[in-house]
């Protein structure tokens, strides 16, 4: 269908879709893997049924079993965005697609976390997803053929009527959602950074902004929770600098100085202090927090930028990049003892584009990939990383300890930020909190 070269609103929708990449992110998937609960679905009456407890032979193929893993998908097409929600069984290393949702616009931020707002005690499947709009939408995945979100944080007041410049909500972000981060220690709090150049904090009990914070001079691109204190919080940005500091005490941050824009930041699992983000030309930096605004190291990962970073939690030293670089879209490193070294480079034909990387949590060396395949394929890339001779050479001790951030108890501390004692800043040495297993 030709298109109309000098229709103001398609030469507008042409210049936003570039200043934000959307223009090659046609096929975008950003994936996330989670743990598999008791589905749930809506009948005719909008009740609902939990399908573990329906006799109906009809629904076994519906049902999710304990050994199943999901796979999260926030996928961009053409004409049509949603969320997929894909069924993986590790024994067999097969997965499908069980159930999606269509998203209002193209995706750019993914985050999930198993808890239930109704009931904290007991685990829930949300899935919070940032968009091109300003609104941040919350999908419930244990309910299936529901057309809206369970909850949805800021966004326009009236959304039955579409406007160019809608009045928003208050405390609402004024731009794209780029980043979102769940805290895993204190469950109910959620982050996101968006292109106004804010971070936010969000109360999902209450399905309020709780404090908003203006720490860079251009877009934050990447957002990420510490896994190992309630209150820290690192976020980088296109104004070329990374900002670690304590929500309860924002004005005592770290500021870490780049060569270029961010585009991924991650805290390394396996070192208490420690986070790698990655940029626009390419580089990957390793910063610890209780030795000083200088890099631990550095390394050229890719010549493209380097847009996604994934570390193996059950395998201490295993690093994944991605690009859109041809030739190695994604490159597997050992960091360990901060000495970066490559190991493995997967230039396999058709693999594409790499916007996003996860590894499994729950079995070591499974690696996703969130690709734009030059065959348009609509499916995540599963990679076992063990297959290579390089990586199973150099990770011969495949050590499989527990996540920080998957079971972690739930944090000791009631309330929101406002009610907790305040504490160092994030400059002084991060004290871990003592942890249960859960019984």
């Amino acid at each position: 269908m030709a298109v109309d070269t000098t229709d103001p609103e398609q030469i507008e929708k042409e210049k936003i879709l570039k200043q934000y990449g959307l223009d090659t992110y046609d096929d975008e998937e950003e994936d996330q893997f989670i743990d598999a609960k008791g589905l749930i679905q809506e009948d005719k009456e909008g009740y609902m049924v939990d399908i573990g407890d329906d006799d109906n032979d009809d629904l076994e193929s519906e049902m999710i079993r304990p050994t199943d893993q999901l796979i999260l998908c926030a996928v961009m097409e053409e004409e049509l965005s949603h969320l997929d929600v894909f069924v993986y069984e590790p024994e067999d290393e097969t997965f499908y697609i069980h159930h999606d949702y269509l998203l209002p616009t193209f995706p750019l931020s993914l985050a999930w976390l198993d808890y239930n707002p109704q009931n904290p005690d007991k685990k829930g499947n949300l899935a919070a997803v940032g968009t091109f709009d300003s609104a941040i939408e919350i999908w419930d995945l244990d309910i299936v053929d529901t057309p809206f979100p369970r909850i949805v944080l800021g966004g326009p007041k009236d959304t039955k009527t579409a406007k160019k410049n809608p009045e928003l909500l208050p405390d609402s972000h004024k731009d794209s959602v780029l980043g979102l981060s769940w805290n895993t220690l204190q469950r109910n709090v959620l982050a996101s950074s968006s292109a106004d150049k804010t971070i936010k904090l969000w109360d999902i009990d209450q399905s309020k902004c709780l404090a908003t914070y203006t720490k860079h001079t251009d877009k934050v691109q990447s957002i990420a929770w510490y896994p190992f204190e309630a209150t820290v919080l690192a976020a980088g940005g296109f104004d070329r600098q990374v900002c670690v500091f304590d929500v309860r005490s924002p004005d005592a941050s770290m500021n870490f100085k780049l060569s270029s824009d961010v585009e991924c930041l991650r805290w390394i699992p396996w070192c208490e202090k420690q986070f790698l983000v990655s940029t626009e030309d390419g580089h990957v930096m390793c910063y610890d927090v209780a030795k000083g605004t200088q890099p631990i190291f550095k390394l050229g990962a890719h010549t493209a930028a380097c847009q996604a970073l994934a570390m193996d939690s059950h395998v201490p030293g295993l690093l994944a990049t991605g690009s859109q670089e041809s030739s190695s879209p994604i490159k597997l490193w050992n960091i360990k003892n901060n000495t970066p070294s490559l190991v493995h480079v997967l230039n396999e034909s058709g693999l594409g584009s790499v916007f996003s990387l996860s590894f499994n949590p729950e079995v070591p060396f499974i690696l996703l990939a969130g690709t734009q395949t030059t065959a348009k394929k609509q499916v995540p890339q599963i990679i076992n990383t063990s297959e290579f001779s390089a990586i199973s050479s150099t990770f011969v001790k495949k050590e499989t300890s527990n996540s920080n951030q998957g079971d972690a108890k739930k944090d000791e501390f009631s309330g929101v930020f406002q009610n907790l004692p305040k504490g160092n800043p994030p400059s002084a040495s991060p004290k871990k909190k003592k942890q249960e297993e859960e019984k």
